[in-house]
């Protein structure tokens, strides 16, 4: 009988990269200064100028699976920001989420609370404020390293 000699497989880690978070907010200059403070960081930033726009990204073009997180207004043309959320949250697409209002009550924010998101930011919003939250959450470089399977 013969002895055959596999080679020993190479694990190489995954590389990080820069997380991706989607920005959805339909006034465009603070959707500008919310990305440009994030790239600055070192994050990867979509920007998305309505619900609409944001539904055909993570659903239609299936962007859900490229992304790390996701900022949005609640109140935009088409689909709410909260809309959104109560869509992917039922069907199981669970993402940090941040949502950002100008009509943030009580039962806005229970509401945002019900459907999974981390926390509802008031306009006008302190970027710095909101960076300082993200980073809480998500680094600005992820990756995961594989480990070797352990041999016996």
């Amino acid at each position: 009988m013969q002895t055959v000699t596999l080679p020993t497989p190479v694990f190489q880690p995954q590389a990080s990269r820069a997380a991706r978070i989607v920005i959805a907010e339909d006034d465009a200059e603070l959707r500008r200064i919310i990305a440009g403070k994030f790239r600055s960081a070192g994050y990867d930033i979509v920007e998305i100028a309505s619900g609409t726009m944001l539904a055909d990204f993570l659903i239609v073009q299936g962007g859900i699976h490229e992304i790390d997180a996701i900022i949005s207004d609640v109140r935009m043309p088409g689909l709410s920001g909260m809309d959104m959320l109560a869509y992917l949250n039922a069907r199981g697409h669970t993402k940090p989420t941040v949502l950002i209002t100008g009509f943030g009550d009580w039962s806005v924010r229970r509401e945002a609370e019900s459907f999974g998101a981390l926390t509802l930011f008031d306009k006008p919003v302190d970027v710095d404020d909101l960076l300082q939250f993200v980073r809480q959450f998500l680094p600005a470089r992820v990756g995961r390293i594989d480990a070797p399977p352990q041999t016996t």
